[in-house]
């Protein structure tokens, strides 16, 4: 039975063995079309290539100006005439080969990828994996070199694999980059999250600053918020000096979102409101509290809380309600009643008519009463 059992494995062998290797699905080429133009511009050429992919409804396209000795194969001809040119731009992953006419200081002509196995074969044995045909073109496209992505891996991104590889080269994600984010303590981030610090332009120098002023261990996701909402070091030192150091990276978030600037920080405490929490600060910028706002208040006579301001401002009471008021003979209202006026919608005017019409000493609760049960004077029928 074992003789038996032994032959049958040695069968089975060699009939695998006698299969044709079974290779990684790849994209068809023959979907891809692609078309070129160039123009001479001095010693330069400004070319543009377009590929597109019929099958997929997708196209790739970039343009940009090189030296001449960048084209390889590069000869336009003297005479002005439509003559056959084929030149190519080579990249580890495979070279774009560019054929056509030229005329004068123009050609045109169709576009043409050639994958280079050799690289496809070394990226393989860094721990890529097996390149599909997409793979190598997408490489190719965005020039990502063996040399880069052997210093990618040994950044400690080889697991990043090809998407990663070229979302590091869009964004420009170099492995010196790389290496000086993990000498300032961010050695351990997910490829995810050092693309998304790159396409803010999160710098080593930037994360060195901020800790100097204390913001230490900050995550990544805290590094990327100060970038987009633009905290600067100078802005953290100008908030220390108004007396705001060592907020939490939610806080300075939010200071900034609002526009609460040091220079309002410091308006509001010329104008009696020192110590003033984070909550109330940006309370009183979303409502449009200013200084301006301040001064003719207390002119009036009022020095509100910073909660009472956000209250006054939500019911649109202004300096001109409350002077109105006072010149028909309601001074030194109260808060809670000036917003109780505004709420009911009892004005100057009305109280005005109202005491004309024989209530020479009506109350505001008595006012708003007879607003509210539909008392309405001479010029309201």
């Amino acid at each position: 039975m074992k003789s038996i059992r032994t032959h049958l494995l040695l069968i089975l062998l060699v009939t695998l063995a006698l299969l044709p290797a079974v290779s990684v699905a790849q994209s068809s080429p023959s979907d891809l079309r692609g078309d070129w133009r160039a123009e001479l511009r001095g010693e330069r050429v400004w070319l543009r290539i377009n590929f597109e992919d019929a099958a997929r409804s997708s196209n790739w396209s970039f343009s940009r100006d090189y030296a001449r000795n960048e084209l390889e194969g590069f000869a336009p001809p003297t005479a002005a005439q439509n003559a056959p040119v084929k030149f190519q731009l080579r990249h580890d992953a495979g070279a774009i080969v560019l054929t056509g006419a030229w005329h004068d200081d123009r050609g045109e002509g169709a576009a043409n990828f050639q994958p280079n196995p050799d690289y496809a074969a070394q990226m393989r044995t860094l721990g890529y994996g097996a390149l599909t045909w997409d793979d190598q073109f997408r490489l190719a496209m965005h020039d990502v070199s063996l040399q880069f992505a052997r210093d990618i891996k040994e950044a400690g991104y080889a697991s990043a694999g090809v998407d990663g590889l070229v979302r590091f080269k869009i964004h420009g994600a170099t492995p010196e980059w790389i290496r000086q984010m993990a000498a300032s303590g961010y050695s351990k981030l997910d490829a995810e999250d050092l693309v998304r610090l790159r396409i803010h332009r999160v710098e080593p120098e930037y994360v060195k600053e901020l800790a100097q002023l204390g913001y230490t261990n900050l995550s990544a996701e805290d590094l990327t918020r100060f970038a987009m909402h633009r905290v600067s070091p100078d802005l953290l030192r100008a908030l220390a000096q108004a007396g705001y150091s060592h907020l939490s990276p939610e806080d300075v978030v939010r200071l900034q979102m609002h526009q609460v600037s040091p220079e309002f920080i410091a308006q509001l405490k010329t104008l009696g409101y020192p110590d003033l929490s984070v909550d109330d600060l940006t309370r009183l910028k979303m409502h449009g509290v200013n200084a301006d706002y301040l001064r003719e208040l207390r002119d009036l006579g009022y020095q509100p809380s910073a909660e009472d301001l956000t209250r006054l401002k939500m019911h649109r009471v202004t300096p001109e309600f409350v002077r109105d008021l006072k010149a028909v003979g309601y001074d030194h209202v109260t808060v809670d009643d000036l917003v109780k006026l505004r709420t009911h919608n009892v004005d100057a005017s009305y109280l005005a008519r109202l005491r004309s019409l024989g209530h020479p000493n009506l109350t505001i609760d008595d006012a708003i009463r007879m607003k509210t049960h539909g008392v309405r004077t001479e010029l309201e029928l």
